[in-house]
């Protein structure tokens, strides 16, 4: 599938609907699984590199809803969400220090109590690219 060029809700939608039909007819066509959320589910798009016309409907299905979403945001806010995006600190998961606190160490009573303390987290620590 070529490029979205019609950047209108209805362009957006319309190519949102054809290539979601592409990408079901190839899924049940080739008795692939069936895309979900569900713990069953396939963990990675189940659609082989050899069938194309699938893999470029899935591309163009991807732009369209990125395109899509910008369109009912609007600018202004679009453009607040890419500077939160950029001014918010990567959360402390990205740095989980080995010590009585790691989540790798403790049992899931222990994380769970650290919700009523003051900070959020069970560790603490600042991710050493952000010192």
């Amino acid at each position: 599938m070529e490029p979205t060029r019609d950047h209108t809700l209805d362009g957006l939608t319309s190519t949102i609907v054809e290539n979601s039909k592409i990408i079901s007819n190839s899924i049940k066509e080739n008795g692939l699984p069936h895309l979900s959320f569900d713990v069953n589910g396939p963990a990675a798009f189940p659609v082989p590199p050899t069938l194309v016309a699938a893999q470029g409907a899935r591309l163009a299905l991807i732009e369209a809803t990125k395109l899509l979403e910008r369109l009912v945001v609007g600018p202004t806010e679009t453009v607040q969400w890419i500077a939160m995006a950029v001014a918010t600190p990567l959360p402390p998961f990205f740095h989980i220090p080995a010590n009585k606190h790691s989540i790798m160490t403790q049992p899931t009573s222990v994380l769970c109590s650290a919700s009523k303390s003051s900070t959020p987290f069970p560790w603490t620590g600042v991710p050493p690219m952000l010192k």
